[in-house]
């Protein structure tokens, strides 16, 4: 399970970083599809914490 989350987590900074990057060029699509990406991992990230708990 912790390399699950350890796999979301670089998937979540991996979004972030994009998203800085692709506020420079504002591409509206590519960042409502970066946010879609960090939201999803961020909730499987909530949801494996809850399961180990």
């Amino acid at each position: 399970m912790l390399t699950s989350i350890n796999a979301l987590n670089q998937i979540k900074c991996f979004a972030e970083a994009a998203m800085y990057l692709n506020a420079l060029k504002e591409t509206e699509t590519m960042s409502a599809l970066l946010e879609i990406i960090y939201q999803v991992a961020d909730e499987e990230s909530v949801e494996i914490k809850k399961q180990n708990n």
